[in-house]
C-alpha cells in the first residue's frame, strides 16, 4: 500500500528524515511543508505528484534554487516526468501526432534515460565512457584484422590545392598499427 498525503496539512511538518518513496502527494499552496526539511527528504524523486499540483512544484523548485540544488533537480525531474506523462496520455487518447510522438521519444531517450532531466548528471559521463570503451574495441579489431591489413589504418590524403606542399613523393600514405 502506498502512503497518501493528498490534502494533508504539512505546513509545520519537518520531513528531513522521511522516506517519500512511492508517496502520493498533492501539495496545497497554503499547506506546504517546512522547506528545509522537505529538501532533505529521502527518495523525493520517487514521489508521485498529480498534474493539478504542477504550479506548486514550480514554486517549490524556485524556493529550492536558494541553495538546495539536489532538491531543485528533483523538482525539475518530477515536473518534466509529469509533462512527459501528460503528453503520453494525450497521444493515447487522440490520433497519434507524429511531431508529438517524436518529441516524446526524443525527450525520453535523450533527457530522461541519459541524465533524468538533470537529476543524475554523472550518468551522461558514464554512458560516454562506456561507449568510448566499447567502440575502441571495435576500432582496434578493425586495425588488427589480418585480412584487411592492406586497407586498415589511418589514412592521410593531401588536398591537391593545399597551400604548402611537402617534399613527399607519395600523394597518400598509411599509418599502420604495429
Amino acid at each position: 500500500m502506498r502512503p497518501n498525503l493528498d490534502g494533508a496539512d504539512l505546513s509545520k511538518a519537518n520531513l528531513d528524515v522521511a522516506d517519500l518513496a512511492q508517496l502520493h502527494f498533492t501539495p496545497k499552496a497554503d499547506k506546504m511543508p517546512y522547506i528545509f526539511g522537505f529538501a532533505y527528504a529521502k527518495n523525493l524523486d520517487q514521489t508521485r505528484i498529480y498534474p493539478e499540483s504542477l504550479p506548486i512544484l514550480i514554486e517549490l523548485r524556485k524556493a529550492f534554487k536558494r541553495g538546495f540544488r539536489d532538491a531543485e533537480r528533483t523538482m525539475t525531474y518530477l515536473i518534466k516526468l509529469e509533462n512527459e506523462q501528460k503528453l503520453e496520455n494525450k497521444l493515447e487518447e487522440q490520433r497519434p501526432d507524429v511531431k508529438q510522438s517524436v518529441e516524446l521519444w526524443f525527450n525520453r531517450v535523450l533527457f530522461n534515460c541519459t541524465c533524468g532531466y538533470g537529476l543524475y548528471p554523472g550518468r551522461c559521463l558514464l554512458i560516454l565512457f562506456l561507449l568510448a570503451r566499447l567502440l575502441s574495441f571495435v576500432y582496434l579489431y578493425s586495425l588488427r584484422d589480418p585480412g584487411r591489413r592492406e586497407v586498415a589504418g589511418l589514412w592521410a590524403v593531401w588536398l591537391n590545392d593545399r597551400i604548402t606542399k611537402l617534399r613527399a613523393r607519395v600523394s597518400r600514405f598509411v599509418l599502420l598499427s604495429a
